[in-house]
């Protein structure tokens, strides 16, 4: 199972105490790669590269979970959509996590999985 993560939107729903943002995104990292120990699953978190000058996207991979940073003028949200779309296996092999609506109409009239932020963050926690 492949799970693509809306990386700001799950981390809103986690309330970390941390003060400092990347401090709150490693936490996230962290309990990523606990999940993936225990789960047989390949993980990838798209956040918002909002202050990313760059015209391409950013890529990161922490002890097997990928991260990917959206390229200056695009969303996560846009990132996540644009992965579905060119994805190469069926849909029941993948799953959306996240709360935002325009992600989560495309995953239902794609037959993708979609598990909402809050849940998933009830299930890490």
């Amino acid at each position: 199972m492949k799970i693509l993560i809306d990386g700001y939107n799950l981390l809103h729903q986690l309330k970390f105490k941390e003060k400092i943002f990347s401090d709150k995104r490693e936490r996230l990292i962290c309990l990523l790669e606990d999940f993936k120990k225990i789960n047989e699953v390949d993980i990838t978190v798209i956040f918002d590269g909002k202050n990313q000058e760059s015209q391409i996207r950013g890529f990161e991979n922490k002890n097997g979970i990928k991260i990917i940073y959206s390229a200056s003028g695009e969303t996560a949200d846009d990132v996540i959509i644009d992965i579905l779309k060119k994805r190469k296996e069926k849909p029941e092999n993948y799953a959306v996590v996240t709360s935002d609506n325009k992600i989560i109409n495309f995953a239902y009239e794609n037959s993708i999985r979609i598990i909402t932020s809050e849940s998933f963050a009830d299930y890490l926690i």
